[in-house]
């Protein structure tokens, strides 16, 4: 990096902090004083971003009164100036810092779609349904092995959902420009790629992967993308709706 004391002779120089993400994304930030808000608006060291070879995203600056080293740059004090740099070395059209992430967790599903439906409309609804085909669970309940018992209360009464558990997977890179077939992969069913060690979750079953998201982010000369994959239910995802 240039010495910042080479930017210009008026400047008073606070120093520089950054860091790279795992996709290898660059984020340098450079804080440094100038006399006039004409400059915390325009001017920047270019010598020091020529260097550091990445795009300006983000400019900050405030009016600061304090030391007398400030108050040597300008007698209404001085403006604190902080740049943001970011981006990637060299991008080019293929992924770059690829990272994989899994996200285990559960969601709410009606309970007409349980797998097991039938068997808990006959055991705690006593075999009635509504004319929308949906078991009625009344707040009393009596076990049918059990008949000649008191009356209870009825463990489904109330109940519309159930949690099912379910797996997210998700790829995320940077690259110069984003594949422009993004949007027509949506809403397919794939297998996603493995991990650089051939780790992917096993899923139980007839389950399948669905595509449901992909995630563009331009980042400074680049872009971020994250796609993502759905587990299925257990009979894996409906053909004849999605592809």
């Amino acid at each position: 990096m240039p010495s910042p004391a080479n930017w210009a002779p008026f400047l008073a120089f606070e120093g520089i902090a950054g860091g790279v993400d795992k996709n290898g994304l660059r984020t340098i930030a450079a804080s440094y004083y100038v006399p006039t808000l004409g400059m915390a608006e325009r001017w920047s060291p270019a010598d020091f971003i020529a260097e550091a070879g990445l795009p300006v995203v983000r400019r900050n600056y405030n009016q600061e009164w304090g030391n007398g080293r400030l108050l040597e740059l300008g007698k209404d004090g001085a403006y604190k100036v902080t740049l943001t740099l970011e981006g990637i070395e060299n991008p080019k059209d293929e992924e770059s810092g690829v990272q994989f992430d899994a996200d285990y967790a559960t969601a709410e599903d009606p309970i007409s779609t349980h797998p097991n439906y039938d068997f808990l409309g006959k055991k705690y609804g006593n075999g009635q349904k509504t004319d929308n085909g949906e078991y009625v669970f009344d707040s009393d309940w009596v076990d049918p092995q059990f008949p000649q018992d008191e009356p209870q209360r009825n463990p489904l009464f109330g109940v519309k959902s159930y949690l099912v558990p379910g797996i997210t997977w998700s790829k995320s890179y940077c690259i110069r420009h984003p594949r422009p077939n993004l949007l027509q992969m949506l809403g397919k069913i794939e297998a996603p790629p493995k991990a650089p060690d051939g780790y992917i979750p096993t899923l139980p079953g007839n389950r399948n992967w669905l595509k449901i998201a992909a995630k563009p982010s331009f980042r400074g000369n680049c872009w971020k993308v994250q796609e993502t994959w759905l587990m299925s239910a257990e009979d894996g995802w409906n053909r004849d709706v999605y592809r």
